[in-house]
């Protein structure tokens, strides 16, 4: 069984996909001023508001906000988070959305579960600047060369 990186750029229409070794966020990369930064732990006992001190526990968090340029939102490693993740919103060319991750152990898992795509991005505009890096997606037994992003 092959597991990845996946690191995604998303510009208008293109979806170019770069297989690599990412080295993931560990959190202590400050985002751009005025951005934000909010956090996943899918392994959480109780849902909070996003900070890394009260993480969400679940991806209703994560898509029921609507991110702006510099923004992160940053999964927990070691954790596995169920369902589809559709943020929304948009970066721009010199601030995108980072989705990455943060603390020590093993990438975290987003396991779409029979959802059509695991990753579903939206944003407020034509253009999206989103980047992806050092989470493994899954929708049910399969890897992600299966999976529709």
């Amino acid at each position: 069984m092959r597991t990845f990186n996946i690191k995604i750029t998303l510009l208008t229409a293109l979806l170019a996909v770069t297989l690599g070794c990412g080295g993931g966020n560990t959190g202590s990369t400050p985002p751009p001023k005025g951005a934000a930064s909010y956090y996943v732990n899918c392994s959480a006992a109780t849902d909070g508001d996003g900070t890394q001190a009260s993480p969400w526990n679940s991806l209703s968090g994560a898509n029921a906000t609507i991110f702006r340029p510099g923004d992160q939102l940053l999964f927990k490693r070691g954790t596995t988070c169920q369902g589809a993740l559709s943020p929304a919103g948009s970066g721009s060319s010199d601030a995108p959305i980072v989705i990455d991750v943060y603390g020590t152990g093993t990438q975290p898992i987003i396991d779409g579960g029979t959802n059509n795509a695991v990753i579903s991005l939206t944003g407020q505009q034509d253009i999206l600047w989103i980047f992806l890096d050092s989470l493994e997606l899954e929708r049910s037994h399969c890897r992600a060369e299966n999976v529709v992003i």
